[in-house]
């Protein structure tokens, strides 16, 4: 196994990966032999694999990531201020049919060190029915109600596979669940999801795509705008019932413009405003 060295530079690990992929389609022993190792077939990204392997890491994505992280150390450690790295976006799919409701895919934002992509669960009605509490009270805490739709959302991430066009396959896993309000013995609307991305995917992929078990795909591909730069965490203004109801309406958007049904964005729309009324009710902001 090679070491990788302090400053490692994408593009020699690239040219690696070419030298030993010509050097095994010339029928060279040890280049067929380090391919074999990894893959039946001579390709790119059999070398790639291999490459990565050889230099202790599971695949080229992962050893891509350890790549970058390196690179924006060194920069903020040779004049940069380390306040700030940076990031790469996936975005635009279309949602996927699962039998614990509808996923709508959003944006999937990836760094140096971790990638996260953030969706919203639609419950189907069976889903539905199996959480409500018969002739009970339904109006439970959010921290109840989250606790309850975690056996649901992993079953709809669990659904789906995350691969690329290079053939790489994602590990994904709900982090973070945030459902809406129950109203009437029902769940009222969306869930949103905060699911994690393992490997972090590079930036140079041509898409990403989420296939379900039923053969649906949706891809995600790469953000037209330049690369961003996301500093540290500063304090978020406004009070907490501020940022659900600001939540509640990216979410309403995000829906909209992931073609989700009339029915689907009515329902979530009153929910919100049920939700703003009650918070006004309650004394909440004006903003609400």
């Amino acid at each position: 196994m090679s070491d990788l060295l302090g400053r490692p530079n994408i593009d020699q690990l690239r040219r690696q990966s070419r030298e030993l992929l010509r050097a095994a389609a010339d029928g060279g022993p040890a280049a067929l032999a380090r391919i074999r190792a990894v893959s039946e077939r001579v390709s790119l990204s059999a070398a790639q694999l291999a490459v990565a392997r050889e230099y202790g890491f599971a695949s080229w994505p992962a050893l891509h990531a350890e790549v970058e992280r390196r690179r924006a150390e060194l920069s903020a450690g040779e004049g940069g201020t380390g306040q700030a790295e940076t990031r790469w976006s996936f975005g635009g799919a279309s949602p996927i049919e699962t039998a614990a409701g509808t996923l709508y895919p959003g944006g999937l934002v990836a760094g140096p060190d971790q990638a996260i992509l953030d969706a919203s669960l639609m419950p189907s009605g069976q889903t539905r029915h199996r959480l409500a509490v018969p002739g009970g009270d339904n109006s439970a805490r959010p921290a109840a109600r989250a606790n309850a739709m975690v056996v649901p959302a992993e079953a709809a991430i669990s659904a789906v596979t995350l691969t690329d066009d290079q053939g790489t396959t994602y590990a994904l896993q709900v982090r973070e669940i945030s459902p809406s309000a129950v109203q009437h013995g029902q769940e009222r609307g969306l869930v949103s999801l905060r699911v994690g991305v393992d490997p972090v995917p590079v930036r140079e992929r041509g898409w990403l795509e989420l296939r379900g078990r039923d053969g649906s795909a949706a891809r995600l591909a790469p953000s037209a705008h330049p690369d961003t730069r996301v500093g540290r965490p500063a304090p978020v203004p406004g009070s907490p019932a501020v940022r659900e109801l600001s939540r509640r309406a990216l979410g309403l958007i995000a829906l909209r413009f992931a073609g989700a049904g009339q029915d689907a964005v009515e329902g979530e729309c009153s929910a919100a405003l049920a939700r703003a009324a009650e918070i006004q009710q309650s004394g909440g902001p004006r903003a609400a």
